[in-house]
């Protein structure tokens, strides 16, 4: 029970970290995300003095800090001192709960909801990723009359779960074949023991068999004899 319970623990936990984005730097995507904020989280392995800077897609005639044209910036300097940087943004493109920075320009969300962030510059010691953000893939339909643009949301990595799952209950499935196994073989060899037939002394057993088919005929003459000598 132990077992099951830890492979669906670490199952869940592989999942969450395979479905969450992460970016390193100069790298760009376009993304939903869950529920109503956006969470944007950087993890910093003792960086001090750089800068990381997040840009968003913008109007293309948008010039902001630090970012290249047609998108609005988001940046901070890094600490020694401090471990994580965590930012919420709104489905209006607001930065929430955050008096230390604000975004330069205004973020532009796609008809279907969806962003586009470039990761312009990250340092070396640290980890961006978005928690609760689901990459999509743009795909374009032709039909005779126009060309429409659709968005089709896709994990990347769902088909990698689904063979880790299959993999763990295969193998689950065979470590309980072999303990039902090694447990047949331990009754079966119980039994035996129990079974096995202890030796008899037949001798005993003749001597006290011969007294008992003893006739009292046979016992008389015995006396007889007995007194004869």
């Amino acid at each position: 029970m132990k077992l099951l319970f830890i492979i669906v623990a670490l199952l869940i936990t592989i999942d969450n970290v395979m479905s969450e984005i992460r970016l390193a730097e100069g790298e760009e995507v376009t993304f939903t995300f869950t529920g109503p904020e956006l969470k944007i989280e950087i993890d910093n392995h003792d960086d001090e003095g750089n800068v990381f800077v997040m840009c968003f897609k913008s109007y293309p005639n948008s010039n902001a800090n630090r970012c290249p044209r047609g998108y609005a910036s988001l940046y901070y300097g890094t600490s020694k001192f401090t471990l994580m940087y965590r930012f919420f943004i709104n489905r209006k493109g607001e930065l929430l709960r955050s008096t230390l920075t604000l975004i330069v320009g205004k973020i532009v969300f796609g008809e279907d909801g969806y962003m586009t962030l470039l990761m312009y510059k990250l340092p070396r010691a640290c980890t961006f990723r978005l928690p609760n953000a689901q990459k999509v893939i743009p795909t374009t339909t032709t039909t005779t009359a126009q060309i429409t643009s659709t968005v089709a949301v896709v994990k990347e990595s769902s088909y990698k779960t689904l063979y880790f799952v299959i993999g763990c209950l295969a193998l689950l499935l065979v470590l309980i074949i072999v303990v039902g196994l090694v447990c047949i073989f331990l009754r079966k060899k119980t039994d035996a023991t129990n079974n096995q037939v202890v030796p008899i002394n037949q001798s005993g057993d003749n001597d006290d068999q011969l007294c008992l088919n003893s006739t009292p005929s046979t016992r008389k003459s015995t006396r007889t004899s007995r007194a004869r000598k």
